[in-house]
């Protein structure tokens, strides 16, 4: 056998010095680390049906009305006696209705029926997007464990989505949202 020269060809692609595998990896790292200095920038969510059933439920069997919102909900990590701003993040939710969701009641609250109780838990999927995070309910459990499929919206004053607080790092939004009735997501 022929012994190779020090420093030859075979030796630095051996080692890796020098070897077009090596320099093609090296190059493909060195962009990827560049690609996304920032924030990447996220879009409203594309509009969706509600889930099967979800609007015949809220509006024969419980009589919510489409367009009519309930009590507010409680954003996880919610304090009681503080507003402040709470974390949030693209997938799954769950939050707490504060109030009865009445139907049939005056415009001041009075008369009318509870068909969700304070305490409901409602579970859907938060979508961030540039400005706002979306959030979209598609079930509704009660205290008593009724469970309901639903199609509702977060909103935030006559908004949907809730505007994003802000300031550096997690991305945090106010603790209250009001949950609208729909027939689709937008």
């Amino acid at each position: 056998m022929k012994k190779k020269a020090p420093g030859s060809q075979a030796e630095r692609e051996k080692k890796g010095n020098g070897s077009t595998g090596a320099n093609v990896l090296f190059a493909v790292a060195a962009a990827a680390n560049m690609a996304c200095p920032g924030a990447q920038v996220r879009k409203e969510p594309a509009p969706q049906a509600c889930p099967a059933g979800a609007v015949e439920t809220m509006t024969g069997q419980l009589g919510i009305r489409l367009g009519g919102r309930g009590a507010k909900a409680l954003l996880p990590g919610m304090k009681m006696g503080s507003h402040k701003p709470v974390p949030v993040k693209d997938g799954p939710i769950s939050l707490e209705l504060s109030g009865a969701w009445k139907v049939g009641a005056d415009a001041m609250g009075v008369g009318g029926r509870v068909v969700l109780p304070d305490g409901t838990l409602f579970s859907g999927q938060l979508c961030v997007g540039e400005q706002r995070v979306y959030g979209r309910i598609t079930q509704a459990v009660t205290p008593a464990g009724d469970t309901f499929t639903v199609c509702m919206e977060l909103y935030q004053e006559l908004d949907r989505g809730l505007e994003i607080e802000p300031g550096e790092g997690a991305v945090k939004v106010h603790p209250v949202a009001d949950v609208k009735a729909v027939e689709h997501f937008e």
